[in-house]
């Protein structure tokens, strides 16, 4: 699976340190792979960015273990849950 997110939104929706330092950021490409099975293999990003006049060109790969193994639970009580809504 391939697809691109815009740098813009990227980093309006990230509102971070380090999004706040980049001067401009490219859309972001993934590339997602799984393998003969389905099984989740690497996640490609790459995309290019400026931080103060610097350029530079970022690829990282990510490797997905244990799916399957962790229990997500819910909070005990109301007040405990992140409301993201307006992140979305």
């Amino acid at each position: 699976i391939e697809f691109t997110v815009s740098g813009e939104e990227y980093a309006e929706f990230m509102n971070n340190a380090l999004v706040d330092m980049v001067d401009g950021i490219d859309n972001i490409s993934y590339k997602v792979y799984f393998d003969g099975e389905g099984n989740l293999g690497d996640i490609i990003t790459e995309f290019n960015m400026e931080i103060s006049g610097i350029k530079a060109h970022t690829i990282s790969t990510s490797k997905v273990s244990n799916i399957g193994t962790s229990k997500i639970t819910a909070p005990a009580t109301d007040n405990e849950w992140l409301d993201y809504t307006d992140k979305i």
